[in-house]
């Protein structure tokens, strides 16, 4: 893997010096990959998917806060709205002390049943994921203000228009579905 990893960069211009920084999911496999890497390579959590577990946090709790039940927490939007700013600034236990605390309000019963639930379900998926890649998270906005990068959505996006293309049925030199896997 090393020997790749290396053919890899060399293959991108690297030239022995300078930050490697792995930018992923959190797949365990990538995480490892920083450890084939020249160093200093760093691993990163891409901040489009720390966004898109809290996404439907916030459109519940932006939904809770236009028409609040009487028995609804206060400013519930507007915590929600402190977790992403603490994930953003690196700030991981506070973000997590936060999520826990959301978790534990007793006035959330009062949004209702099935809006407690997957106001509920999404906040511990989050706390799942951040616990898990804790020591992936970084200052996302020091780094966008030092004008790195903190997300491969530009490879994501290119990979999926290159597999939504070549899986449309009207395609002349379609892929298998087991083709598409491997390549993947």
């Amino acid at each position: 893997m090393r020997a790749e990893a290396l053919h890899a960069l060399t293959y991108l211009g690297y030239q022995g010096k300078g930050e490697i920084t792995v930018i992923s999911d959190g797949a365990e496999c990538l995480k490892r990959l920083k450890t084939a890497l020249p160093q200093p390579a760093t691993h990163i959590l891409d901040w489009f998917h720390i966004a898109m577990k809290l996404r439907p946090i916030e459109q519940i709790a932006a939904s809770v806060s236009r028409r609040p039940p009487p028995d609804a927490p206060d400013n519930l939007a507007e915590t929600v709205e402190s977790v992403r700013w603490l994930l953003w600034n690196g700030q991981t236990d506070r973000a997590l002390d936060l999520i826990n605390h959301l978790l534990r309000l007793s006035k959330l019963e009062a949004l209702g049943s099935t809006i407690c639930h997957l106001f509920r379900q999404g906040l511990m998926n989050l706390t799942t994921y951040i616990e898990q890649n804790r020591s992936s998270i970084a200052n996302y906005g020091e780094r966008y203000r030092a004008g790195k990068r903190i997300a491969s959505t530009s490879a994501e996006a290119s990979v999926n228009n290159l597999v939504a293309r070549r899986m449309v049925k009207k395609q002349q030199m379609r892929w298998t579905e087991k083709g598409a896997n491997l390549l993947l």
